[in-house]
């Protein structure tokens, strides 16, 4: 999402795709990601993009994934995923691992931004099994799995953490999420050729 000043008081959201952001160079303010670049092929050419509607000083930030289920219920609900995924689950790769840590995005975003920042971000959670287990379905890998596979990970998962319900019948966890800062660097602002 783009967002432009448009006076003081007035903003402008839009919706874009982020390898070809339709928006003309230096036009954007701020420019906000939620859960969506840690996903994305062709990085690099996002990072440009970002970059070229930036205006110098233009701000970014995002949200991204950093840790799936902080706690023991991550360890425990993979050792019952990973057997039956390695069977069940042909490869779904996408997105850069550089997303995934500070360091990566230091690096996609040396030269062009500055400030470079990054918060983790821990949001808690306490579902009962259920609650988890259907949140859990809807994740990239889980919704591909075929029927019979599903329900097989859903009964070894509700066995393994059985020991992890609290006195309340929930189970401890949450979201572990990155905010990642940065203001576009004037030094490196690419003005569009003229078309005169």
């Amino acid at each position: 999402m783009a967002i432009r000043r448009q006076g003081a008081t007035t903003l402008r959201l839009q919706c874009g795709r982020a390898q070809a952001i339709d928006l003309p160079s230096a036009s954007v303010d701020y420019l906000v990601s939620h859960m969506a670049l840690m996903l994305m092929d062709n990085i690099e050419q996002v990072v440009s993009e970002m970059r070229r509607v930036l205006r110098p000083g233009g701000q970014f930030a995002a949200i991204v994934g950093r840790t799936f289920l902080p706690g023991e219920v991550n360890d425990v609900f993979m050792r019952v995923f990973k057997p039956i995924a390695s069977a069940a689950l042909p490869p779904l790769r996408f997105g850069d691992r550089r997303t995934g840590a500070e360091a990566g995005w230091r690096e996609l975003l040396n030269g062009s931004f500055e400030h470079v920042a990054s918060d983790d971000i821990d949001v808690p959670w306490s579902p009962p099994p259920d609650e988890l287990w259907a949140t859990l379905t809807d994740t990239y890998d889980i919704d591909r799995l075929d029927d019979d596979a599903r329900q097989r990970l859903r009964s070894a998962y509700m066995d393994t953490v059985a020991h992890l319900l609290t006195g309340d019948g929930v189970i401890v966890t949450g979201w572990g999420l990155r905010l990642v800062r940065a203001r576009a660097n004037a030094a490196h602002h690419r003005t569009p050729p003229s078309t005169v």
